[in-house]
This record gives structure tokens, sequence and C-alpha cells, in this order.
């Protein structure tokens, strides 16, 4: 087997064919567009839970910042949703490739200065800053083969789209 099996293959080119077919029309819009919302409540003290497509992902703060440590802190679990998006898009760029690959890993690291909250000319902006993506991958394909297929899964991991791209964000307030 390779890295993924022949499940995995069959329902990504099923995927593939469809949205082929059906496009940018009614149809296509109907089946892959797809509107993602996210709930986050407290458990206890900063020790909060988002419920995602039946599953539950809980983050927290460290017990030197008031927290339980319960969990990973929310910024460490974005890069964790990077680095995870960029695994899964390689296994599945390389295993369609039709290249020999037998393993392939992702590194993600980032710098995240926290003195961002003082008020200060010198602060930084927050949230993370230089992000660096280290690749591993086991393979006796040519080296031009890889980089190219790792600069495909780099410009077409939605993770990484998201990060690279300005938002609007929209607030909405509802007092109760």
């Amino acid at each position: 087997m390779g890295l993924v099996n022949d499940e995995v293959i069959e329902a990504y080119s099923k995927r593939f064919k469809l949205m082929q077919e059906r496009g940018f029309t009614a149809a296509g819009k109907e089946e892959f567009l797809e509107k993602i919302t996210v709930e986050s409540r407290q458990v206890e003290n900063l020790h909060v839970r988002c419920a995602i497509d039946g599953f539950k992902i809980d983050s927290d703060e460290p017990e030197h910042l008031g927290g339980s440590n319960k969990a990973a802190r929310p910024m460490v679990q974005l890069l964790a949703a990077l680095a995870n998006c960029l695994q899964i898009s390689a296994m599945l760029y390389f295993s369609f490739s039709g290249m020999h690959v037998d393993s392939v890993r992702v590194k993600v690291s980032s710098t995240h200065d926290k003195r961002f909250v003082i008020n200060h000319p010198d602060a930084p902006d927050p949230g993370f800053h230089d992000i660096t993506i280290t690749w591993m991958v086991e393979t006796g394909e040519p080296r031009s083969k890889v980089f190219k297929v790792i600069r495909k899964i780099e410009q077409n991991c939605p993770v990484k789209a998201t990060f690279s791209r300005g938002h609007h964000f929209l607030s909405e307030i509802k007092i109760t």
C-alpha cells in the first residue's frame, strides 16, 4: 500500500470527477459550497470547547497563565491545523502523482511574540510571524519531481491559503 489506501484514492477521484462535471453551476454550488460554523463555550475557567462535525476540540491555557493545561492552546492548534492539512494534502498529491514515496512528514514552526498586549510603540502585531514549513520526504524519486509536487501542495492547501490572504471579519453581538 502507498501513502493512502485504494478507498481514499477512489473517493477523491469520484469527488474530483463530480466537481469537474458540476463545475460552477447551481448543482456544483449545492454540492461543494460549505458554510462552516464553530461555536465555543466555556468548560471551566480558561478551558473551552468547540463542537465540530460530531467531534469536540478543547483549548486551554497553561497553568502559569491561569489555565488548567487540560488541552493545547488555540495558537498551537492553529499551527497544528496547518501542519495536518499540509500532511493530508501531501499524502493525496503524492499518491495521485504516480511517484513512489515511502513516507512524508511536515513540520511547521513559527514565532509568536506575546508582548503584543503591551501598549508600546515597539509592540509587535499579534499572531504568528515567519512561518516555516519543513518537509521530510522518503523517496528515491528525483528531487525536482518532489519539489514540483510540494509546490503544488503548498499552493492548494486550503489552510495555508486561508493563512495567506486577508479576510473581512464581521462581528455580530447578541446580548441576552
